[in-house]
């Protein structure tokens, strides 16, 4: 027995004439099945071996300084309408590094995990998002603010970000805070010592540290884009740069970086690429308040390549000139402290990823320096890529420090890659010039981009001012790069 259809299920036809055709019901449209939640998964595998031979500029120093980082990273994206949740969790480690094969130090953590909310609206002529939780940043060309990719660990922020696009303009601002309140006791020499020490003479509270950021954007053009941005870095003083604000005898070596801090960098960067011509400029300057002492820095970079696209290998080559003001170092009263005496001179470099722009050696920051670069570079096949980039180095103040890219010092012999670690200077040097680097390295990408191989060799040749600071042997540096990727 053939069940009969409700009156939702079919629109009745008016009857038909006698002898006319027959008319069939017209079914109504079935409901869209409702939109489920997407979620993609992925896995990347990172290996880096890498030996620095004569990691002191001489000869005579330790023997050749070995290192393989590995790094296992799994993520998953989560996506609902406008509603994204993102987390990616990584294990990083040095092979070696811990006490025994049965030993487990807390080297897995969360790398990223944030919500966001955004998407396209008006034909995506409108689009933006606002980012909550832990993300790595990126900006502009990661000169300043950089996730730092070459580095196991990498680097996130905990912050909120917002983006706005409104067809080739937009808005794009962050806030991250890198230390909370902190409350802690001094005693009469301006060392922390737990509140209840009876040697405990102050109590102090700060605010902790702040980053904050904004950018105004144009992508006008493929040849022409502009990025007018603000950065601002608050940080309060802690240990014995509190004992020197109160008073109290501050130890002779007071590291770097503890003192009061309310630095405002206004930048503005111009760029474009094309087919054949490419080009990036950049300009920063600050001000405000750095170690204690009034600041005022300035930077600047610039780079223009050009790529002969109709040959087979298309080879490119490019010339660059970056430059950043640093400190003379005299007149200091506190040894470890490099200053132009009351007044800070030295461009503060942020947080970026300086091992993409001055070397792969990564001997230089963008401070205290001045270098002009050559690269040319070609595309023997669809996967491979090779590049050789020479650099010559000097500084800006040749009384001041040579700093690498994590920002610390070189001197002595040696590099001490911590940059809260007292510096030394040489304040009767006169010779700008630190000496050459050249890099060779290869790139090769397989699998749409899903495995990486980079095998590199690089060499510093110390000159003048190299030899005496850092000393005078070539220092030689060797890696092979690589990184796996399933998923997305």
């Amino acid at each position: 027995m053939t069940p009969t259809p409700t009156p939702e299920a079919v629109v009745t036809p008016p009857a038909p004439e006698p002898g006319g055709p027959t008319i069939e019901p017209l079914p109504v449209p079935a409901k869209p099945a409702p939109e489920l939640p997407t979620f993609t998964w992925g896995v990347q595998g990172f290996l880096r071996p890498t030996t620095r031979i004569n990691p002191w500029f001489s000869k005579d120093g330790p023997d050749p300084a070995a290192d393989i980082p590995q790094r296992i990273r799994l993520q998953l994206l989560g996506k609902y309408k406008w509603l994204s949740v993102f987390a990616q969790v990584q294990d990083t480690r040095r092979w070696g590094f811990e006490t025994n094969t049965a030993a487990s130090t807390n080297n897995t953590d969360l790398h990223q995990g944030y919500m966001e909310f955004g998407g396209a609206f008006q034909e995506k002529k409108f689009k933006g998002y606002l980012r909550i939780g832990r993300q790595e940043i990126d900006w502009g060309n990661q000169r300043l603010i950089g996730s730092l990719g070459w580095f196991p660990e990498a680097r996130s922020f905990d912050a909120i970000r917002g983006r706005v696009e409104l067809g080739r303009f937009g808005l794009d601002a962050w806030f991250s805070p890198l230390s909370l309140k902190q409350n802690f006791c001094l005693n009469a020499m301006g060392g922390v010592v737990p509140c209840s020490d009876p040697a405990s003479v102050a109590q102090y509270e700060n605010n902790g540290t702040q980053l904050y950021a904004a950018q105004l954007f144009a992508n006008v053009h493929a040849m022409f884009g502009a990025e007018l941005f603000y950065l601002g870095l608050n940080a309060r003083p802690v240990g014995p740069a509190v004992g020197a604000e109160l008073g109290l005898a501050p130890p002779s070596n007071m590291p770097r970086g503890l003192a009061r801090r309310k630095i405002s960098n206004f930048g503005l960067r111009l760029f474009g690429k094309g087919k054949r011509l490419a080009y990036d400029v950049e300009a920063n300057l600050q001000t405000g308040e750095n170690e204690g002492q009034e600041h005022s820095a300035w930077a600047l970079a610039a780079f223009v390549s050009y790529t002969i696209d109709k040959a087979k290998i298309k080879p490119q080559f490019r010339i660059g000139y970056n430059a950043a003001s640093g400190d003379p170092c005299k007149n200091q009263t506190v040894a470890a402290n490099c200053g132009g005496g009351d007044k800070s001179l030295e461009f503060f470099n942020f947080y970026p990823t300086n091992h993409i722009h001055y070397g792969y050696m990564d001997l230089f920051a963008w401070q205290n320096m001045r270098e002009l670069d050559a690269r040319f570079q070609i595309v023997p096949a669809k996967v491979l890529e090779i590049v050789a980039a020479y650099h010559f180095f000097q500084m800006m103040e040749p009384t001041g420090a040579w700093r690498n890219a994590p920002s610390g010092t070189i001197q002595g012999g040696r590099t001490n890659p911590n940059p809260t670690v007292a510096q030394r200077y040489n304040p009767t040097n006169d010779e700008h010039t630190l000496g050459h680097e050249i890099d060779i390295i290869a790139n090769v990408k397989a699998w749409e981009g899903k495995v990486f191989f980079q095998p590199g060799y690089g060499v510093f040749i110390p000159t003048q001012a190299g030899t005496t600071i850092g000393g005078p042997d070539p220092q030689h540096f060797l890696w092979i790069w690589m990184t796996f990727t399933l998923g997305s």
